[in-house]
């Protein structure tokens, strides 16, 4: 198994792949992620600001217009300490349970009470069965408080129980 960090996949054609700097490469199975950006309706849209995303408020996830959220992939927020929040599945999750519970309290006639605080635990597949877990918040103040563990078999067992038991606990 061979990973390709910062190489442009120029072309895929039965199983070689061509990179734009010319290095070919032979493959017995490909697993590509495509460039991640905006989908083009947004792209197009007034919500999409100059930096390539839509911006919104960091504790409300509310965009430029009233009463029009974003949450997950679509966002960029950046900390106090001007880091881009990562874009994972946690944040994303924890996004939508903040709206949520925000939109219901408008519609009940109520002040909003719930902010975004991005924190949380994600896990980095390593390969060979181990994975990273890392942890902490994105914090405010200055001073991030993630860590990073090494990877490990028992970080990949982490986070096969961690996707069960949330699938578990929400379906």
């Amino acid at each position: 198994m061979k990973y390709f960090p910062n190489h442009e996949l120029k072309a895929v054609s039965g199983n070689a792949m061509e990179f734009s700097n010319g290095e070919t490469y032979a493959y017995d199975l490909l697993a590509y992620t495509p460039l991640h950006q905006l989908p083009g309706v947004v792209k197009n849209s007034e919500l999409a600001e100059n930096t390539g995303w839509v911006d919104v408020d960091n504790k409300t996830l509310e965009t430029k217009f009233e009463n029009v959220y974003a949450i997950g992939d679509v966002t960029h927020l950046k900390t106090d300490i001007g880091a881009v929040l990562p874009k994972i599945g946690v944040f994303a999750r924890q996004q939508a349970a903040v709206v949520a519970h925000n939109i219901g309290r408008k519609l009940a006639n109520q002040k909003p009470d719930q902010t975004f605080v991005p924190e949380g635990k994600y896990f980095i597949e390593a390969g060979e069965g181990k994975a990273s877990e890392t942890a902490g918040r994105f914090s405010a103040t200055g001073q991030n408080d993630v860590k990073m563990k090494t990877p490990a078999q028992w970080g990949h067992f982490s986070k096969w129980w961690d996707e069960k038991f949330w699938f578990f606990k929400n379906f």
